[in-house]
């Protein structure tokens, strides 16, 4: 097992000390000011380093620090520390190293690379490459970073910072000072106080909010889908909505944003709107009617730039139209510009280039780096074919072929192309590692003709290949040019003479070299078709379009829109929540549930972020800018973002043919999807600055449930013992193929067993080596299930618990190779309202953007019956390092008790600084808590060791009067796991004792109980058995509990040699000698004992046994001890399927001296199926105030409850998950308004669905008077 690692321990010599900056001197005179500064003094203590080795190579670590990546150089151990400090302030860092050490290590030393992954889900493998080790640099290093609406300090700490192995920094003390500035506030109680622990302000940096260019004024949207001049009339325009016409011309004013992607790598961009350029018609009179128009040059998304050294297109992966701005009845808005082109002489241009692109997104590839999107397959077997179509011929066009190449990179592979039959291309290429798998042949002087060309292309790379695009780039004659832009450059500036063609005398010609600011020429001549005219030609290029009057587009759609409710009028809020219009009818649940928080929420809609900050395009960008812009305007910074909708790597809908309703963030080339996007929201910033969860909800039902969760979670009425279990779930040692040596699962486990889970929790392992590989089972062979895991995971996972933490192998659907759970799965949850907190250190398991399904993260959130209130799992491939860090940092966060779901991700993100944890995304609400459970003034203490073979007694004590669930465990033991399947995988983990005893019970008034209870004496003796006592007082649960206990045998017994007693019936059987049943039905047992019933379940001696008709079945789970008494417990157990006829059950169980007892029951299992509702009804009846709907039914499912008038009209409803058996739904009488209802008759309905069908009963309730 590697060397423990805890938290980062700093000695503080001087947390705040102040000094004098100097003197400043103002109009010749000598001022001395009493100007001081705050200063944090540091010393940090490292320990021992030690290595970490992958296929002989080495990572170096430090007990006390996390591993982070340097660029392109071995990772190194770094700490870091959070200081608050004035915006626009320098601060001031001095350090000095107070000793060396030495590691002994060599200096040739070959250090690993941060891991490489390949392939996704079970199938990702991770490799090493030797990397160089970083040179040296500084021991302390200083960054100022935006964080909370703040700015704050961030101070790295690097002991190997000699650019060699060999030594380190041993003690390293820093100073940072800045000076003392006004406006402070005070940082305690905070997000950013638990992150900045050590200081006591922090600063706003709150600038004025920019006025919305939208604000106050009506709007068309005007969607364009292609470039070129669009003609819109007054007519259109009312048609849609606008009440345009009868307003002044000179007032219609249009305006776009820049209709490209924001740059993902630059998290500070904006976008903003900028005036373009029309013409309007109205015949004169000034005024614009519905026979009026107006004509303005569009860009579609994807569009051509003409720069002075190059043509390219610009693309767009997140929306399919660009959107122009309409405002009316304003100032005057800008107007194209004529300009008198009549022939006058000049140099004559006489050829310019048109280009042309042929792109189809038709498969996802995240290797390219534009779109994510390809056009076909390429193999190097067979070509593939794609038809070129142009206008013109040409023996001297330009063509660009695009190929994007997948697999493993640096192959060496051979690229052939032909068009209309000529070889183009034939080269060898070779990528390499770390580069782009973007592949660009630029290929010139080729012959092509006018129509179609067929081009076909082969690629051989060794991983598959994928055709991107072709462009050609046309040479035209100007008189040949018409209906196509046409780009002329490489003249000298001034007036020029052009023979344009062929045209009309009606025909427009346009200078569109400015896309916003297009010039209109006129006065020129028609000689035959063509045009002739002189014009100033300004720059290096210039771009010309021609337009006949029946050739002008129509938009894709126009709309009034009313823009600038953000940037207009907001008011700051805690949390911020971005939601798609269809589903935010569905918020009110979640915006309840904030409310009882104290937390205030801005709801925001995608629609209105794009208008606003993204101009109208939909892109993931815009969502940056609206929390920037709050950030920076708000006074008080916004806590928390909540992202509401699915999203997929399809935005668009290429594959599944439907746009989707949330923005996503998929990092091309890597194809990594990171949440931590959103909040990334300053120039330079690396690290998110607040918060961000997501409800990947697709229909608001789905929204509700997500919801409802987090409200069931924080509802302190369903607390219970289930509020304080942690599981903790590890993989076994077979990894991917024939690897069998993955031990750092369970050892991870251990760890956060051992050094981070509080004692007070009742922590549970399900541990995949503890369950035998099936006979046969070898290395690289057929990877084997184990169900008898999955059916105890399935059963512990609806008993309840706080968190789950799996560390293991996973994909998308699945946990381990051996099936320990997937998605199909979920559906056999019934854990509702305990739902518990789904933590996945693995792969995959959080992948929510898939194209079409859901991951396993989703279906855990979205199951209704029970499952998760919140997953936190990472989106795509994890190791185990970085696992190692994350875990135990998380876990850490969530027992504080002070910080949500998000807050705690997001501490644990920042401070340990590792990017393969920003792939970790919460999905649920992020502002959810853990329950929290109190040790403070709650005991559960035995005598001094527990004694087996006797009553023993423990004293409980709770702050007041309680019921509580009581449990006292045999000793814990260390077990050493040795694999079957390898030689040299051993790994010790402590198995913790099985239960002994439990039972709820009370205290008296003063909230102290005795409880006594039989210690079998099959249970282990050791040093390490454990009793607690969990229940709730008022809205609190509180655990006390005594670990460890020694638990003995001092061979002083009870004298007991009776077995248990035992009684065996069916509650809902018909007849009388022999109970006649149905299929499925539930059989009681009745077991007593003096010495108690032994329910350890570790071997036949210690269980309880079912045996219908000659089986055999471990039914000891189902057994529980009776309120207060540790002789008389009872079980109920649901009979297997049978044929018709006569059967027999057997119970046998053993009491706490090893006594047997057992008993037998016969019974007649009836034809056909039980109803699956009845013995239904409600009590009282007639009442005025609570009631209580009572019924039965033979299977899982929910009941709803429904209540109306008699004349049909809806009062209530309710809705509960039951079990098999009997059950109740409490009604408090009143409408769901919460207003009392009048006296008289009313008909309810009780309507069960389930698995196995649905069933309704309808009957009267009546409503006493008052």
């Amino acid at each position: 097992m590697e060397p423990p690692f805890i938290p980062l321990s700093i000695d503080y010599i001087s947390k705040l000390a102040q000094h004098e900056l100097g003197r400043i001197i103002l109009s010749g005179l000598l001022l001395i000011l009493a100007v001081t500064a705050l200063e944090h003094v540091v010393t940090v203590n490292v320990g021992d380093p030690y290595l970490l080795e992958t296929d002989n190579l080495y990572t170096i670590l430090l007990p006390e620090f996390y591993s982070v990546e340097s660029d392109g150089r071995a990772p190194l151990p770094c700490s870091v520390r959070f200081f608050p400090v004035p915006p626009g302030s320098e601060p001031r860092l001095e350090w000095a190293v107070g000793s060396t050490g030495s590691t002994g290590w060599d200096r040739s030393l070959v250090t690993a690379s941060a891991p490489v992954f390949a392939g996704s889900g079970l199938h990702t493998t991770q490799s090493f490459h030797a990397v160089p080790f970083p040179s040296e640099h500084s021991p302390v290093s200083l960054e100022i970073i935006h964080l909370l609406g703040t700015t704050v300090a961030k101070v790295t700490i690097s002991p190997f910072c000699y650019g060699t192995p060999a030594a380190y920094a041993k003690q390293i003390s820093y100073s940072l000072s800045y000076p003392e500035t006004s406006g402070g506030r005070s940082i305690e109680g905070t997000l950013l106080g638990a992150l900045c622990p050590d200081a006591e302000t922090w600063w706003p940096d709150t600038q004025r909010s920019p006025e919305s260019p939208f604000w106050g004024k009506p709007w068309a949207r005007i969607g364009v889908d292609n470039t070129g001049f669009y003609s819109v009339t007054g007519e259109e325009l009312e048609a849609s909505g606008c009440t345009v016409t009868g307003v002044p011309s000179a007032s219609l004013a249009l305006f776009s944003g820049p209709g490209t992607m924001f740059d993902p790598a630059d998290p500070g961009q904006e976008h903003q709107l900028a005036p373009v350029a029309v013409t309007v018609f109205d015949g004169g009179d000034g005024v614009f009617d519905a026979a009026d128009s107006l004509i303005f040059y569009g860009r579609e998304l994807w569009h051509w730039n003409f720069t002075a050294d190059s043509l390219f297109r610009s693309s767009h992966r997140f929306d399919t139209a660009n959107t122009y701005w309409l405002t009316w009845g304003g100032s005057n808005g800008a107007r194209i510009v004529q300009s008198n082109a009549s022939p006058s002489g000049g140099p004559e241009i006489q050829q310019g280039v048109s280009p042309f692109g042929f792109e189809q997104e038709v498969f996802w590839e995240f290797c390219e780096n534009r779109t994510g999107w390809v056009w076909d397959y390429l193999g190097g077997d067979f070509a593939a074919y794609f038809y070129l179509s142009i206008p013109h011929s040409s023996d001297n066009a330009t063509v660009r072929l695009s190929i994007v190449n997948g697999g493993v990179p640096s192959q060496t592979h051979e690229v052939q192309a032909e068009l209309e039959d000529v070889v183009i291309l034939d080269t060898l290429a070779r990528d390499t590692v770390g580069n782009s798998r973007m592949e660009y042949f630029t290929l010139r002087n080729i012959d092509v003709k006018q129509g179609g060309n067929l081009l076909e292309v082969w690629c051989d790379y060794p991983g598959g290949s994928y055709f991107n695009y072709a462009e050609i780039l046309l040479p035209v004659s100007l008189s040949e040019s018409a209906g196509y832009p046409v780009a002329v450059s490489g003249y000298t500036p001034g007036l020029h003479s052009m023979h344009i063609g062929s045209v009309s005398p009606d025909c427009r010609i346009y200078n569109i070299s400015d896309p916003f600011n297009p010039v209109s020429l006129t006065d020129w001549t028609l000689s035959g078709n063509e045009a002739h005219l002189s014009t100033t030609v300004e720059g290096e290029t210039a771009v010309f379009l021609t337009v006949e009057p029946e050739n002008f587009l129509s938009p894709e759609y126009i709309e009034p829109a009313q823009p600038g409710r953000l940037l207009g009028a907001s008011v700051p809020a805690d949390v911020i929540v971005t939601v798609p219009e269809d589903l935010a009818g569905g918020l009110s649940v979640l915006e309840a549930v904030y409310e009882a928080r104290g937390l205030s929420v801005f709801t925001v809609t995608y629609t209105e972020v794009y208008d606003e900050f993204g101009q109208g395009v939909s892109d993931p960008g815009a969502v940056r800018s609206l929390v920037r812009w709050a950030l920076d305007t708000w006074s008080d910074p916004p806590q928390a973002l909540v992202l509401i909708g699915d999203g997929s790597n399809d935005p668009i809908g290429y594959v599944t043919g439907n746009k989707t309703s949330a923005p996503v963030n998929v990092i091309l080339e890597s194809g990594f999807c990171k949440e931590a996007y959103f909040t990334t929201v300053h120039t330079g910033g690396k690290d998110p600055e607040i918060p961000v969860s997501r409800i990947p909800a697709s229909t608001v039902d789905e929204l509700l449930i997500a919801s409802q969760k987090a409200a069931a979670i924080e509802d302190p009425s369903v607390l219970g013992p289930w509020a304080n279990t942690v599981l903790l779930a590890a993989d076994d040692e077979w990894g991917k193929g024939a690897y069998v040596k993955d031990s750092y699962h369970t050892v991870i486990c251990e760890y956060l067993a051992d050094s981070i889970i509080p004692p007070s929790a009742n922590i549970v392992k399900l541990y995949e080596i503890q369950y035998p590989w099936p006979p046969g089972s070898t290395a690289g062979g057929v990877h084997p299930e184990k169900p008898e895991a999955s059916s105890d995971f399935v059963e512990l996972l609806n008993e309840g618990m706080s968190y789950l933490a799996f560390v293991g192998h996973g994909s998308y659907d699945q946990m381990t190779h051996e099936k320990l759970f997937s998605s199909i799965m979920v559906s056999q949850l019934n854990n509702a309202p305990r739902y518990f907190l789904y933590n996945s250190f693995s792969c995959s398991n959080g992948h929510f953007d898939l194209s079409a399904g859901d991951c396993l993260a989703e279906h855990l959130l979205f199951h209704p019956g029970g499952g998760a209130f919140a997953t936190i799992a990472c989106t795509r491939g994890s190791y185990a390092l970085a696992n190692r860090y994350l875990s135990s940092h998380l876990l850490t966060r969530f027992h504080d008790g002070s910080f949500s779901t998000a807050e705690a991700l997001w501490l644990s993100q920042v401070e340990i600084g590792d990017s393969n944890n920003y792939l970790y995304a919460v999905l649920g609400d992020g502002g959810a808590h853990l329950p929290a459970v109190e040790t403070q003034g709650y005991s559960a203490v035995p005598a001094d060791t527990l004694t087996r073979g006797r009553v023993n007694t423990v004293d409980v004590s709770f702050p007041e009067e309680s019921s509580f669930y009581f449990r006292c465990t045999e000793s814990a033991d260390t077990v050493v796991y040795v694999s079957p399947l390898s030689d040299d995988c051993i790994i010790p983990y402590l198995r913790y004792g099985s239960e002994v005893y439990s039972s709820i019970l009370s205290t008296d008034p003063d909230g102290n109980a005795s409880v006594d209870f039989f210690v079998s004496l099959q249970a282990d003796t050791g040093n390490l058995a454990r009793t607690d006592a969990t229940g709730r007082t008022e809205n609190i649960l509180g655990t006390g509990y005594s670990w460890p206990i020694p638990l003995v045998d001092n061979g002083d017994y009870v004298d007991d040699t009776t077995g248990p007693s035992i009684d065996l019936s069916f509650p809902c059987s018909q007849g009388d000698e022999i109970p006649s049943v149905y299929q499925n039905a539930m059989m009681h047992a009745v077991l007593s004992d003096s010495s108690g019933i032994c329910v350890l379940g570790d071997d036949a001696g210690s269980i309880i046994i079912g045996s219908v008709d000659g089986g055999y079945e471990d039914i000891t789970s189902l057994f529980s001890y009776d309120r207060g008494s540790y002789t008389t417990g009872s079980l109920d157990y649901s009979i297997p399927d049978l044929l018709p006829g006569i059967h027999q059950i057997r119970v046998v169980a053993r009491d706490g001296m090893k006594n047997t007892g057992e008993s037998t029951l016969e019974f007649n299992v009836l034809q056909g199926d039980a109803p699956l509702l009845e013995k239904t009804g409600v009590y009282p009846n007639p009442v005025r105030g609570p009631r209580a709907f009572f019924f039965t039914t033979s299977s899982a499912g929910t009941v709803e409850v429904s209540v109306f008038t008699i004349a049909g009209r809806p009062v209530w409803s309710g809705r509960v998950f039951v079990q098999t058996g009997s059950g109740q739904l409490m009604w408090n009488g009143k409408d769901t308004d919460g207003d009392s209802i009048a006296a008289g008759a009313y008909i309810y309905k009780i309507r069960f669905s389930g698995s196995s069908g649905s069933s309704s009963v309808t009957d009267l309730l009546v409503v006493s008077p008052q």
